[in-house]
Parts: C-alpha cells; sequence; structure tokens
C-alpha cells in the first residue's frame, strides 16, 4: 500500500500488522557518470520493491529527497539542509505520523527510516533520540533507522562484486543505477578520482573504516566526485544487488512486527 495513493478513509483503517516505511535520500554529485539524485533513485526502488513483497505489511511513504549533504556542496548539484535542520524535518514528520490516527493506540506501532545517504545518518539517528524520550509513554511504538547497506550488510556480501564496500558512486551504486535508471548512466565516464593516504587512521577513499573523523569536504576526498571502482560496475550486478538487499529488507520488516513492545523496558525501582 503507497501512502500517496491512499485517501484518508484508507490510511485510518490501517491495522496494528503493518510498519510503515519511509525512506530518506539525498540530491548531490555522483561523480561524472552518475545523476544528482542517485541516492533517491536507489532507496526508492529498493522500498518499492519491499512493498510489492508484502502490500498488506508495509505502507510506503513517499521518498525525503532532500537530505544533509554540505560536504557535496563545492561540486554542483547538491540540495542540502543544515544537519540540525535535517534533525527537525524527520522529527515533525515523525510526529505527524504518531500523533495521527493512523498511529493512534492499537493502531500502527511500527515506523522504519529506510536510508539512502550517509550524511543522514548522524542526524537520523539523533532525531529517533529526541522521538524516543518525546513519545516515551507510548512504549509501545518503535521507530527505527537504518542504512540499506549496513542493515543488508551480509545480502550485500552475497553478491559477486570486484570491490569490497559500498562506498560513493561506486561499483556498488553505479551497479544499482544501471538496473533501476540505466539510461541515467554515463558509463563512458565512470572513473573515481579518489585520494588515498597509506599508513593512517583516516581513510578518505572509503576503503576501509576510519578510526578518526575528519572535517573534510568531499572535494577532498575525490576531485571527481566518485570513490571505489565505477567502472566495474553492470546492470546484471545491479539487478543482483536490488534483489538481494530488498528481499533482506523483506524478512526484516517480518521480524521488525514480531519485535515485542517496550512496555515492561521501563526504569525498575530498588525493592
Amino acid at each position: 500500500m503507497r501512502w500517496s495513493d491512499s485517501t484518508w478513509p484508507e490510511l485510518e483503517r490501517i491495522g496494528a500488522e503493518t510498519v510503515l516505511l519511509w525512506p530518506l535520500a539525498s540530491c548531490e554529485q555522483h561523480g561524472h557518470h552518475l545523476p544528482v539524485m542517485t541516492d533517491t533513485y536507489i532507496v526508492t526502488a529498493i522500498a518499492e520493491q519491499v512493498e510489492v513483497n508484502l502490500p498488506a505489511k508495509v505502507v510506503l511513504l513517499p521518498t525525503l529527497w532532500l537530505g544533509a549533504s554540505h560536504h557535496h556542496r563545492s561540486f554542483p548539484g547538491a540540495l542540502s539542509v543544515p544537519e540540525v535542520f535535517y534533525i527537525e524535518m524527520l522529527r515533525h514528520v515523525i510526529e505527524c505520523l504518531l500523533e495521527s490516527p493512523v498511529c493512534a493506540p492499537g493502531k500502527v506501532k511500527r515506523v522504519f527510516l529506510l536510508n539512502g545517504h550517509g550524511g543522514n545518518i548522524y542526524p537520523g539517528q539523533t532525531a529517533l533520540g529526541e522521538i524516543a524520550w518525546r513519545y516515551r509513554h507510548r512504549p509501545e511504538v518503535i521507530v527505527a533507522f537504518g542504512s540499506y547497506w549496513i542493515t543488508c550488510a551480509e545480502a550485500i556480501r552475497s553478491v559477486e562484486m570486484e570491490t569490497p564496500v559500498l562506498t560513493h558512486a561506486c561499483e556498488y551504486e553505479t551497479s544499482l543505477m544501471l538496473a533501476v535508471g540505466g539510461e541515467l548512466v554515463r558509463m563512458d565516464r565512470a572513473k573515481a578520482e579518489a585520494v588515498h593516504w597509506d599508513h593512517t587512521r583516516f581513510t578518505p577513499d572509503a576503503s576501509r573504516p576510519s578510526k578518526v573523523a575528519v572535517a573534510a569536504p568531499f572535494h577532498a576526498r575525490s576531485a571527481n566526485g566518485a570513490l571505489g571502482n565505477p567502472e566495474f560496475a553492470t546492470e546484471e550486478k545491479g539487478r543482483g544487488l536490488l534483489r538481494a538487499i530488498s528481499d533482506d529488507l523483506t524478512e526484516f520488516v517480518d521480524e521488525f512486527l514480531a519485535w515485542p513492545d517496550l512496555a515492561d523496558r521501563r526504569p525498575r525501582r530498588p525493592a
């Protein structure tokens, strides 16, 4: 079921055994070969497939394409809001959901934010902290946040790829875009110009986890805005990734619905 295609009486009738699925994305540069809405196209395609797999259990909300992408603003194409404003956007929309008849007591009590952009992770998790406090008296409601490449890491590793990790405008994202919008991919320009530092705890090319965080705009990591090896991308790999990720998230939705409520997890005083 899709939120955007429904009338309000139809939304009011949604039952408790339902997850509200809200994709989060961005509009920012993705190298010389991918469109600026790459994150939005990819996470929307994943979420749409999950809804197709579970039409009676998933209500798919419209994708929030505007993200926290200030680190990409040196390149043309970035439409971004500061992290503090992004936190407020998420908080206010989640309040609209939780305080509506859709999520009234006895109705929907699971909301999952499916993230498709790395810059949204920290403000997204901060927003969850604020929501947890504001709705501490409704512990039966669980709002969760997950980035598809982290939540579905094992499923992604099941697809044979040339490079070890998903980064930015890389083999993985380029393959996914070939699968969901191949006509928008310029494979003749698919090349990364990433900065590589050896023997350091900071890894600007994201080929392995950094052990320190550094205040660096994206052009300090890559001259053309791409990382990894996008030239290795194929549509077949993208179809495999899309299938693996959406199938794994479909399993998660069933698991999420089966999670116990948090009502018995309140602070307990000494006897």
